[in-house]
């Protein structure tokens, strides 16, 4: 029998919940964002997976290239050029100001940013015109990318103003709790050990754009 599209987002729940451990309702928030095409938030403190299931969900997804997905951590220190790519120093050279986007944000179809909320505003403000309205400017010309969902993740809250412009696009936000039962915290242990968190392939690239347009 020939599994339907409920079919495969049942498959990826379920194996994401064999290495996620008390996270049933991220694991709904992830594939809900896939099939919308909204963008989601995990709020939460150090050490309890936030990263991990992202990188479970993404990595249960075939037929993504290696541009189709992008991840970066950010820190005070973090530069436009970490999301969007090098300048070109020849354009540069030119007085012009060009990123080369290959295998960063700007051709990425997934993106992954954690502790987002540790960049400066010049890259939030860039930031913001992507997630909105799928733009960015390269050049001095507006080009069109791919992205279809943002997840992003964070122990902290957006301090300023100026942040809550791009938390607003973030539909999707939950507040990750640590583990709650003693048992579980166990299993959660022994998955590790025993690398059970090798997500396996449960649903195309293709299938979720499928579903995304029914």
């Amino acid at each position: 029998m020939t599994a339907t599209l409920q079919d495969k987002f049942h498959a990826l729940g379920r194996g994401m919940g064999a290495s996620l451990v008390e996270r049933w309702q991220e694991i709904e928030i992830f594939k809900l964002a896939l099939v919308s095409g909204h963008h989601a938030f995990l709020l939460g403190e150090p050490g309890i997976a936030k990263s991990m299931l992202f990188d479970v969900g993404i990595g249960s997804i075939d037929g993504l290239e290696r541009d189709d997905y992008f991840h970066t951590l950010f820190m005070k220190s973090s530069t436009p050029e970490s999301v969007f790519g090098p300048l070109d120093i020849l354009a540069l050279k030119e007085g012009r100001y060009r990123f080369i986007p290959e295998g960063f944000l700007p051709l990425a179809k997934i993106a992954f940013i954690d502790e987002i909320w540790k960049a400066n505003g010049a890259i939030l403000n860039a930031l913001l015109w992507a997630v909105n309205e799928r733009l960015y400017r390269n050049d001095g010309e507006v080009t069109t990318i791919p992205l279809h969902s943002m997840f992003c993740a964070s122990n902290e809250m957006p301090e300023s103003d100026e942040l809550l412009a791009i938390y607003d696009r973030f539909t999707l936000r939950r507040v990750v709790k640590r583990i709650a039962e003693p048992g579980n915290f166990i299993s959660m242990l022994k998955g590790v050990v025993e690398g059970r968190h090798d997500p396996a392939k449960a649903i195309s690239w293709d299938e979720i754009m499928q579903a995304h347009d029914e």
